[in-house]
C-alpha cells in the first residue's frame, strides 16, 4: 500500500492555490452556506476549474427545514447573518441543483432530524448532494 502525506491549505474558496484538474473529490461541508451569494457562485467555479472530468463534488449545507432557518438579520434572500456576525445561507433541493447547474447531479436529498433541546424535539435538516464535473 502507498500512503502519501497530506497537507493543510487556509485559503479564500473562491481562489484555491491549485493548478487545475488535479483533484477527483472535493469535499463541500458547510461551506458554502457561510459565503454570499457571489462568493457561492465564485467557490463553484474553482471546484469546477480544479476537478478532473468525471470528478465528484460532495455537498452537505442547511436547509431551509433546520430550526435556525430564518433567524437573524436577512442579508440576502435565504441568507442570515446571526450573532457574531456570522451569516448562513439556507438551501433547497432546488438551490443546491441551480448552484451547481454545470454539473451532473448524481443526487439531492434533504436529510431531516429532531434535536432535543430544553425538552423540546426541534426540527433539523441538511440539504446533501452529490454532483459529477461532466467529462
Amino acid at each position: 500500500m502507498k500512503t502519501t502525506a497530506a497537507g493543510l491549505v487556509v485559503a479564500d474558496a473562491t481562489y484555491l492555490p491549485f493548478r487545475g484538474e488535479v483533484f477527483d473529490a472535493v469535499f463541500l461541508v458547510h461551506v458554502a452556506g457561510h459565503l454570499p451569494e457571489a462568493g457561492r457562485r465564485g467557490m463553484v467555479s474553482e471546484v469546477l476549474r480544479l476537478l478532473r472530468p468525471g470528478g465528484i463534488v460532495f455537498f452537505r449545507a442547511f436547509s431551509v427545514e433546520d430550526l435556525r432557518a430564518g433567524e437573524g438579520e436577512e442579508v440576502e434572500p435565504q441568507t442570515f447573518r446571526r450573532g457574531g456576525g456570522i451569516i448562513t445561507h439556507y438551501f433547497t433541493e432546488t438551490g443546491a441543483e441551480e448552484l451547481f447547474a454545470s454539473f451532473i447531479p448524481i443526487e439531492i436529498r434533504t436529510h431531516r432530524w429532531q434535536m432535543r433541546v430544553r425538552g423540546r424535539d426541534l426540527p433539523r435538516a441538511e440539504v446533501e448532494a452529490v454532483f459529477q464535473k461532466r467529462a
